[in-house]
């Protein structure tokens, strides 16, 4: 049995049949959080937004055009809700790094220490590039490179053209590659330490 698509569950919500949404909810709740937690910085905020977003879609779902793809229309949705947020804290997003529990991640690794561990470096990772860009770059990186959306996918969830998305994702990679030849300067000039801490001539 051939297993339906986004847009074909979506069709039969607008018909009615509410346990399709069950399905479309399952499919995509993990990248919600995982996402609006890169936003949010908190995972209890992006749990609750993640909930906010399944149901403000679901509302909304009889204004869903079929003929676009689900996911980019739900990604609107909750990078919306997003900005909400930040409007309603009025503080700068910061990605989550510590050890609080969160929802969980999809994992494809035999040893469960090596995932955590993983899971972990890649968070700091975006914490990192979080840091270093703005609100818009942020985001078409990450639809990008971590969800693996096409430019045109980003700039209808984002509501921007192709072009603007293509000068995002220049300008953050031309920002991060500035900042990592800043880091690797300063690392050069930094002394060598003998076992003591004493300067090394």
């Amino acid at each position: 049995m051939t297993e339906l698509s986004d847009e074909d569950l979506a069709r039969e919500v607008r018909g009615g049949v509410v346990s399709a949404y069950d399905q479309l909810v399952r499919r995509h709740e993990g990248r919600m959080f995982n996402f609006l937690r890169s936003k949010t910085g908190d995972p209890r905020d992006a749990e609750d937004l993640t909930q906010k977003v399944f149901v403000s879609a679901f509302r909304k779902i009889s204004k869903y055009d079929p003929t676009r793809k689900f996911e980019t229309w739900l990604y609107a949705i909750a990078r919306n809700a997003a900005i909400d947020h930040y409007r309603h804290n009025a503080r700068r997003p910061m990605l989550y790094t510590g050890d609080e529990d969160g929802a969980p991640e999809p994992v494809d690794h035999a040893d469960p220490a090596q995932a955590l561990a993983g899971a972990d470096e890649k968070r700091a990772l975006w914490a990192s590039i979080r840091e270093q860009l703005n609100d818009n770059q942020f985001t078409a990186l990450w639809l990008r490179y971590e969800e693996d959306l096409a430019v045109a996918d980003i700039a209808e969830s984002m509501r921007k053209t192709s072009n603007n998305i293509k000068v995002l994702l220049h300008r953050a990679r031309e920002r991060l590659a500035k900042c990592l030849r800043i880091d690797e300067s300063a690392d050069e000039a930094l002394p060598e330490t003998g076992a003591a801490g004493a300067v090394m001539i």
